[in-house]
């Protein structure tokens, strides 16, 4: 039976373990923190799907003396460089998944991980919020998840072959694509307090316009090639069917929680800046989510935990 484990066992964790779980693997999670994890050893894991039924799942806890087939790490983006930190070394794996939000995160990947066949990064429709540390409410069980290697040429390994996951040969395509998407929804949405639909109004459209406008010019200008010849069809698709959805960035800063702007925006803004282009429109978005969040720099505005 093929061992998977999930670092960062939050909503995205818990729904790529029940999944991982479904099609035959055995399933451990780590956490950061100590007392997280006796929790989830004594409750499972507890997943509310759309349907109303529950589904809880009862994971093995990380143990460095154990060979695992895949390593899935599905912490947020600035959770990332901590968790690498502590595993490696201590951590046997075949292969290595990362669904991290933004762009940053290969920067960080990069850094740590020096056997870029044995990388994967992926991005997914998937979605679902915490009601509590082991239980998770799932919006979206049957989304699309784009994995794509890091090493330019590589296959998918078997572990990888599955039915909720799509082969894509660019990692750079789809981590591009949907860091456009959630750099025009997630900052306007946190910003006006609103669910998403609420940005298909005009005046909020123009703002998602010129967010989306920008962002394609800079990745023609770094002859990045995305997966949609429609950015602003596809942005607007996206707000359709989730019209009445609170983005993750309002719900972090509705609950005071760090929010992933830096990865997001901030990479995009920091990006255009070094290369001399000029990006108002994110720059505003990214400038005002951090004024919404109450911090001016990155090292204060959350922690690894």
């Amino acid at each position: 039976m093929p061992r998977v484990l999930i670092v960062g066992p939050g909503a995205i964790g818990s729904i790529f373990a029940l999944l991982f779980f479904r099609s035959g693997s055995e399933i451990s999670v780590y956490h950061s923190s100590s007392s997280r994890l006796e929790q989830i050893k004594t409750e499972g894991l507890t997943l509310v799907l759309p349907d109303g039924s529950e589904e809880t799942l009862n994971p093995e806890i990380f143990s460095a003396e154990k060979d695992y087939d895949l390593a899935v790490f599905t912490t947020k983006s600035y959770q990332l460089e901590c968790a690498l930190k502590a595993l490696l070394g201590r951590l046997n794996a075949n292969h290595y998944l990362f669904l991290q939000n933004g762009l940053k995160h290969v920067e960080i990947v990069s850094k740590y991980m020096h056997e870029r066949e044995e990388v994967f990064f992926g991005v997914t429709t998937l979605g679902g919020y915490r009601e509590s540390h082991t239980k998770t409410v799932v919006a979206s069980i049957e989304g699309e998840t784009l994995v794509a290697p890091f090493e330019e040429g590589t296959s998918l390994p078997g572990i990888l072959k599955l039915p909720f996951i799509k082969f894509h040969p660019s990692y750079k395509s789809i981590l591009w694509t949907k860091a456009l998407i959630n750099a025009a929804v997630n900052p306007l949405s946190a910003i006006l307090e609103v669910q998403n639909g609420e940005l298909l109004r005009p005046g909020n459209f123009r703002i998602v316009r010129k967010t989306v406008d920008e962002i394609v010019a800079l990745t023609r200008l770094l002859s990045i090639e995305l997966t949609t010849g429609d950015p602003l069809g596809l942005v607007t698709e996206v707000l359709q069917k989730t019209r009445s959805n609170r983005s993750s960035m309002l719900q972090d800063i509705e609950n005071g929680r760090r929010t992933e702007n830096d990865y997001i925006s901030g990479y995009i803004v920091g990006l255009a800046g070094r290369l001399g282009v000029d990006i108002p429109a994110n720059e505003a978005l990214y400038n005002l989510v951090k004024i919404k969040e109450g911090v001016t720099d990155e090292s204060s505005s959350g922690s690894c935990q």
